[in-house]
């Protein structure tokens, strides 16, 4: 995974995809290493909070999903609109009720069904 996370640069968008893959196989350790990673660079320069939300969310920390899930609706984060619906790492952020209530205020349709493949119907 390190040559993978090197090639991309260390790319934000690769860090949350591993917090999620992480997460998802039980080595919460490992994905909270690179969580804490994403925290760091989020101090030193700019990181989607809305990639910051799906991170969170990825290891349970449902407050912190939220309040970046928040702060990306005000600074009008475009990576929210990307990944609020259909980005399968976004799976577990989607199912919160308090993310439902903001993907609301951003007018989407917060009642079509999300089917196994990630996609509206």
């Amino acid at each position: 995974m390190e040559e993978h996370l090197e090639i991309s640069g260390r790319h934000n968008w690769a860090l949350t995809s591993l917090v999620v893959t992480y997460a998802e196989g039980n080595q919460l350790r490992e994905a909270n290493v690179i969580y804490n990673e994403l925290l760091t660079k989020a101090k030193l320069s700019f990181v989607s909070p809305a990639l910051l939300a799906i991170a969170s969310a990825a290891l349970d920390k449902n407050e912190d999903a939220i309040r970046y899930a928040r702060q990306a609706y005000e600074r009008h984060d475009p990576f929210q609109v990307v990944t609020s619906r259909s980005w399968p790492d976004s799976k577990k952020l989607r199912s919160l009720p308090e993310y439902r209530e903001i993907l609301k205020l951003l007018a989407f349709d917060t009642h079509a069904e999300i089917n196994d493949n990630n996609q509206a119907e």
